[in-house]
């Protein structure tokens, strides 16, 4: 019987679970069981008892019992333990925040030009035409996200900011700040089926990987595309959001209207309406 493999990871552990599972000699080896970090998900005891790979996520102190420092003092002692990356990069959403009180996936100047009280119409002219001062920092929020992730590096043995430097001009490589594509996530899994000792993904297995976050696709503002030289942006352009496809100016709108009607999931939100559409 494969041995326990346990994975302690956010919402990347899905599509990382998804590759190693597909992959015949690491599945004769392990039984991969995934535990979602950001949640909080208690790890069982008999599963920390038994089990002899452990993949995880960074998690500092303020975790209590499920930081990583923890866990890893819980474990066996010829448990085998590895850190895979938590992938994050702001250059493509610059103005993204954090604010779940008001709704995922906030952006800053949009949340700032609501604070202020001016009409929909106005905000979405605003916002669409780049005349908030804030889309001068565009460059150097790019350039501090990438310097953050290769800060996280020093105490990774898998690290994709090399990727990001070579390719994040060329193609899209995160469907939002915190999903990477399949791009990133294949490096992950084959730098970390190196680390095993085992072979790296068969051409079938990465040609037929199904990214799970591949049905929202975060748009990208035309003119933060035009001030870092991306080559996959337009106003124009349409994203895959939950089964159809919108341009970044239609994409505000639905924030907006989010907003409007006080609906702090914005992903439920679009959702729902790409139903009703259907």
């Amino acid at each position: 019987m494969p041995d326990l493999c346990l994975l302690h990871a956010n919402c990347q552990g899905e599509a990382l679970a998804l590759l190693l599972n597909a992959h015949a000699p690491f599945s004769r080896l392990f039984r991969l069981k995934h535990y979602i970090n950001y949640t909080r998900e208690t790890l069982l005891p008999s599963d920390l008892q038994n089990c002899r790979l452990f993949l995880y996520q960074k998690l500092d102190a303020n975790f209590g019992d499920l930081a990583s420092n923890v866990l890893l003092k819980r474990l066996p002692k010829t448990c085998q333990t590895i850190q895979i990356p938590n992938l994050f990069f702001k250059g493509y959403w610059p103005f993204w925040m954090r604010a779940p009180e008001r709704i995922d996936f906030a952006d800053s100047v949009l949340e700032r030009l609501i604070d202020i009280g001016l009409p929909m119409q106005e905000i979405l002219r605003i916002y669409l035409s780049g005349s908030h001062p804030a889309f001068k920092t565009v460059a150097k929020i790019a350039q501090e996200s990438l310097a953050q992730e290769k800060a996280k590096e020093k105490d990774c043995p898998i690290g994709c900011v090399h990727l990001l430097l070579q390719f994040w001009r060329e193609e899209p490589l995160f469907y939002t700040v915190n999903h990477p594509g399949p791009r990133l996530i294949i490096a992950v899994a084959e730098r970390l089926l190196q680390l095993l000792g085992l072979p790296p993904l068969s051409p079938a297995c990465k040609a037929n990987f199904v990214h799970p976050d591949r049905d929202f696709f975060l748009p990208i503002h035309p003119l933060v595309g035009q001030a870092l030289g991306l080559n996959f942006t337009g106003p124009k352009v349409s994203y895959e959001i939950f089964g159809k496809r919108l341009t970044h100016a239609e994409f505000i709108a639905s924030y907006l209207a989010c907003r409007k009607e006080h609906v702090t999931n914005l992903a439920a939100f679009l959702h729902g309406r790409s139903k009703a559409a259907s």
